[in-house]
């Protein structure tokens, strides 16, 4: 099983459409979900504040532990001290469990029969964008894709609350990139294109 995205392209004019061609890996875009979704429900405060609560918990259960070894020392001291190592400890973990959590994802589906990676295909299309994964299609009417956006090495879509990944390394080059993004502005909402600034500023570019 390849770990890393390989580079496979293919866009194309066809009529009233473009489509663009390529493989998505199970799982490839986890680290980048928590952001996407922030743009309708805010920051990921569950992962936040999670991480907040463990690095405080260590440091205060420190804390006391020193004063009760030590009860005349400034036993305090050791709470920044705490808070410093155990800050990286808890984002490291966070990284730690979504990279467990993808690959044990990828192992059950392959398991099932899911290939890895997926044939990937994204059509834009007079009434629909329809996105085949594998086997499997999705259509969506243009009513209901509120906004796209860059993040990272992919554009995403956001329809009815769900982000869809593209991957950037789909398309040829620059240019065929762009031609894609305004294919998809040019059928988006008036509201959906205002949400989406950095598209119109890459499409005019």
């Amino acid at each position: 099983m390849r770990s890393r995205p390989m580079r496979k392209s293919l866009s194309r004019w066809a009529s009233d459409r473009m489509r663009t061609e390529g493989v998505i890996y199970i799982g490839e875009a986890a680290k980048w979900a928590g952001r996407a979704c922030a743009r309708l429900n805010g920051y990921p405060w569950n992962v936040l504040g999670g991480g907040i609560v463990g690095g405080v918990s260590v440091g205060v259960g420190c804390f006391f532990a020193s004063l009760a070894v030590a009860f005349d020392a400034p036993g305090w001291t050791y709470l920044p001290i705490m808070l410093v190592v155990s800050w990286p400890m808890v984002i490291l973990g966070i990284r730690l469990v979504r990279m467990v959590a993808v690959r044990h994802f990828r192992r059950k589906l392959i398991e099932r029969g899911v290939d890895n990676p997926l044939p990937f295909t994204v059509e834009v299309g007079a009434e629909a964008l329809v996105i085949t994964t594998g086997q499997t299609e999705t259509r969506a009417g243009w009513s209901v894709v509120s906004e796209i956006f860059p993040l990272g090495l992919y554009w995403v879509f956001l329809i009815q609350g769900s982000p869809v990944f593209i991957p950037k390394r789909n398309f040829a080059g620059v240019g065929e990139e762009r031609a894609f993004v305004r294919a998809v502005l040019d059928r988006l909402s008036e509201g959906a294109v205002k949400r989406s600034p950095k598209a119109v500023s890459f499409a005019a570019g």
